[in-house]
């Protein structure tokens, strides 16, 4: 079968670009380049191939040589397999047959077809014979899947018939899935299908600094010899200062954020980028905020090695497990030092120079893993015995805020500052160079850079170490680049074009991008735009960020049974009959409020395990997309809130009153989801906890709570539209009040009950009526109301069969359903009550009791993806 061809028309090819270009083609008209492809020569048109693909459109209008040429020789194709590709990129139809289908793969790195384009193609070749179909399997390897959005898996590739006959397949999808899922093991999982296609690495600078002015979020690629281009960063006012590679992933370590003080302050944020979607995730801050830091990679941990904050430089060592998304403090460096810089060799991490109390450093330590005790409960103040540090020969030359790379079993050196005049806060550079030899442990001077710079930035490429940007002896920011030959011992310069713009405190790594067709610019411009606005995600509405759902699942997000943490799970009503479970966030963490934004979910506050061992009020906010069954940490509130309110309005998420253990609050804030921030508005009248809230028509209700004298009956709306100009507010300063406004109080009195809106209506629902402070007991209240906003009256409606306290509340299907919480009897409930507003009755046992008996849970109405439920039945 190996000469049989099928024609696949693509449904995707732009037939209006390419329509007069082909006749042009075929009648050998204005042809003005020809690309020479292993002796063949091909003809075509430069302005098509620029439209077609990116790696033309570069070559042809970028400063490279081969802009002005008409006869170009491209390297690492075939002409079979080149051939092809030129005929889809002039009629959008590819012939593929089983001896040209490997060869048509590797030139689509050219043409950028996207992975699903790909398989698109081999499943048209594989259906026009039946006969073809055994040759399933081995096309299929060459297709990788993990390269591939998780929506294309499942309604692209797990839907065709190859699906089911073909083992390998579905094999390949698993696997893909599994990889989808797994966020935190993605970049230790090593495999071909997530191997991005790239004949040859990047040069790539993330962030950096103009003097003390912040630079824009760009990640800089210098693409060929003579090409930078740009890319989106993450979209926060960081300048980090650590930069570690874990298999082709990039994580971004602290450093100096704005503060909202509008000052820089050291940082504990993470972020994790991923070359194979170019796009950014927050993972879990540091234990400690660090700037002037290092850091090194062994195995699945990431260690992050002293630093200092404005007010302290301290030894504190922590490492990060990429799988659990986790720090824990380990052995401690021996002094307190910043200004340092770490690098890997041979499984040891390796920490030169810096700043102590008294000086610069010549100091060499290398911590060895493989020497740790078992680990105890550090902080970063806490003496312990430092069993893994070593002392190794001292550099030749003191420095700090210089550049180590690994290079051939060796440690090179290059520039710094070696005095730091205290009294005058000058300081002296170093451009001198040397390289570390860990078998015999000796430094060796090598060449000095023609100019030394400090807060530069290095990366090996070709077999050469370059060295990027920084702040030159001459006080000057450089965007030139240094190139050294460690086997010459040589300086050059200006063989690579200097950067776009000059940076100093730079990170650079060399990494590989992959390529995107030129055929989905648009929906790819549009999705890239989507997954860099991390912030924004929330509130953009559009097709394509949409879920493709029938219908609503009900979702019940964490809980406790008694005071008990239960697991961190997502329960789904899947169905009438089934319940499921989801993965949630992994923090011993009880959230006391839930807030839904285009099917974003929000969860606030409430209480987490502190290191007394006792539950404390927590500030923590974390945020859940279903589309990619993940979770964010997002800006912590102002102050920690337990049993509070939440409502959202527009773009802001409303955090009114509560309490810690130590006291009751009336403050009020916002979170700005657009900016990942929260500010405080016009406070409570009252102190208060316990409450409820919920907007209607773009108002936020308070209903009920305890206040310093009794439980409340208490309603009262929050309007923003009448916001005063904000001023700088904390939780105890008075404001006035200018945008509450009181309503017609509820029948009873009551605190931790529930409120929802439906119909334009709000319906209350259970809670406890009397708390007995000085038994600490309460007494429940099973009565249902209804508040009418047109009229400002609350009617009273059927009781619960049952009442109960700390339940959840959702609607689904012109129903309310009340689950779970701690009924009148004293114990927890499993139970779903559903009550019919039109027909003021309530029903049991229309549902399936839930998995676990739950209290204090949040619930909530969500679309989820047929593929994130279809992992989950097989999961079940």
């Amino acid at each position: 079968m190996a000469g049989d061809v099928e024609v696949f028309n693509s449904s995707v090819h732009d037939t209006s670009v390419s329509s007069g270009f082909r006749a042009l083609y075929e009648e050998r008209l204005l042809l003005d380049v020809t690309l020479v492809i292993e002796d063949h020569h091909f003809q075509a048109h430069k302005a098509l191939l620029a439209t077609q693909s990116d790696y033309f459109r570069i070559m042809f209008t970028a400063d490279m040589r081969e802009r002005d040429q008409d006869k170009i020789h491209l390297k690492g194709l075939t002409a079979t397999g080149f051939s092809r590709v030129l005929q889809f990129m002039y009629y959008g139809t590819i012939e593929l047959g089983m001896a040209t289908v490997h060869e048509i793969l590797q030139a689509a790195m050219y043409v950028q077809l996207t992975e699903i384009e790909l398989y698109e193609a081999v499943q048209a070749w594989l259906r026009h014979d039946r006969r073809r179909w055994r040759h399933t399997d081995s096309i299929i390897q060459n297709v990788r899947f993990c390269l591939m959005t998780p929506s294309n898996v499942f309604e692209k590739v797990k839907t065709s018939e190859f699906y089911r006959y073909s083992r390998q397949l579905r094999h390949e999808v698993d696997q893909a899935l599994n990889y989808f899922h797994s966020i935190n093991q993605q970049p230790l999982m090593e495999m071909k299908s997530n191997r991005i296609r790239s004949l040859k690495p990047q040069t790539a600078v993330f962030r950096g600094m103009i003097g003390h002015s912040m630079v824009n979020s760009k990640i800089l690629l210098l693409h060929k010899p003579k090409v930078w281009w740009e890319l989106e960063g993450p979209q926060v006012p960081l300048r980090p200062d650590c930069l570690a590679i874990v298999n082709n992933f990039v994580f971004l370590l602290g450093g100096e954020e704005l503060g909202p003080d509008g000052e820089f302050h050291a940082s504990s944020k993470v972020f994790r980028y991923d070359p194979r979607q170019n796009s950014w995730l927050r993972m879990a801050d540091m234990s400690v905020p660090r700037s002037e830091f290092a850091v090194g990679v062994i195995g699945k941990f990431i260690y992050a090695v002293a630093g200092r904050t404005r007010d302290e430089t301290f030894y504190s060592t922590e490492r990060y497990d990429i799988t659990e998304d986790k720090w824990e403090f380990v052995d401690p460096y021996p002094v307190n030092k910043y200004g340092h810089e770490g690098t890997v060799l041979n499984s040891k991490l390796y920490i030169t120079g810096g700043i102590t109390s008294s000086s610069t450093s010549k100091q060499v330590c290398v911590f060895d893993p493989s020497k740790e005790a078992a680990l105890e409960h550090r902080t970063r103040r806490t003496q312990v015995l430092t069993n893994c540090w070593e002392n190794k020969s001292k550099m030749n030359y003191a420095r700090c805020f210089h550049k180590m790379i690994s290079y051939n079993g060796k440690l090179y050196v290059f520039g710094g500052v070696c005095v730091i005049l205290r009294a005058s806060f000058e300081s002296q550079g170093c451009p001198s160079t040397e390289v570390y030899n860990p078998e015999t442990d000796e430094w060796t001077i090598l060449a000095s850079m023609p100019i030394g710079r400090s807060g530069h930035g290095v990366a090996v490429l070709d077999r050469q170490i370059m060295v990027l940007g920084g702040l030159c002896y001459n006080g000057h920011y450089s965007d030139s680049i240094l190139t050294f030959d460690p086997e010459d011992n040589k300086w050059k310069e200006d063989e690579y074009p200097r950067m776009p713009c000059k940076l100093d405190g730079l990170q650079v790594k060399t990494s590989e991008f992959y390529r995107y067709s030129r055929q989905l610019r648009h929906e790819v411009d549009q999705a890239l735009n989507y997954f860099h606005s991390i912030n924004q995600q929330p509130l953009m509405e559009m097709k394509s960020n949409r879920i493709r759902s029938l219908k609503p699942q009900t979702a019940v997000f964490r809980g406790m049974i008694g005071h008990s943490m239960v697991n961190s799970k997502i329960l789904l009503l899947h169905k009438p009959k089934v319940w499921w479970e989801l993965e949630g966030p992994q923090v011993p963490l009880r959230p006391d409020c839930l807030a839904i934004v285009n099917n974003f979910v929000f969860l606030l506050g409430g209480e987490e395990l502190g290191p007394d061992g006792e539950f404390h009020a927590s500030s923590k906010v974390f945020r859940y997309d279903p589309r990619q069954n993940s979770w964010l940490r997002m800006a912590d509130m102002s102050v920690p809130r337990s049993e509070f309110a939440v409502g959202v309005i527009g773009k802001f998420i409303y955090a009114v009153a509560g309490r810690t253990r130590d006291e009751t609050f009336y403050s009020t804030e916002r979170y700005d989801i657009t900016e990942d921030k929260w500010e405080f508005v016009d406070p409570y009248p009252v102190n208060k906890y316990g409450h409820e809230g919920t907007v209607l028509n773009s108002k936020l209700y308070i209903t009920g709570g305890i206040t310093s004298s009794s439980t409340s009956k208490q309603v009262c709306v929050f309007d923003p539209s009448k916001e005063a100009a904000l001023e700088h507010r904390t939780r105890r300063t008075q404001v006035l009040t200018n945008c509450w406004e009181n309503k017609s109080k509820m029948n009873y009195a009551r605190c931790f009950h529930k409120m929802i809106s439906y119909n334009g209506k709000l319906y209350v629902f259970g809670g406890v009526c009397v708390i007995l402070r000085a038994s600490f007991e309460s007494q429940g209240c099973p009565s249902t109301e209804v508040y009418n906003p047109e009229t400002d009256e609350w009617t009273i409606l059927a009781s619960m069969p049952i009442g109960r306290s700390g339940h959840g509340v959702a609607v689904l299907d012109r129903q309310i359903m009340v689950l779970g919480g701690l009924c009148y009897n004293g114990h927890y409930s499993d139970s779903i009550l559903t009550f019919d507003p039109e027909d003021n009755k309530w029903k049991e046992d229309e549902y399936p009791r839930m998995p676990c008996k739950l209290d204090g849970l949040q619930v909530c109405s969500l679309h989820f993806p047929d593929y994130v439920l279809e992992h989950m039945r097989r999961c079940s």
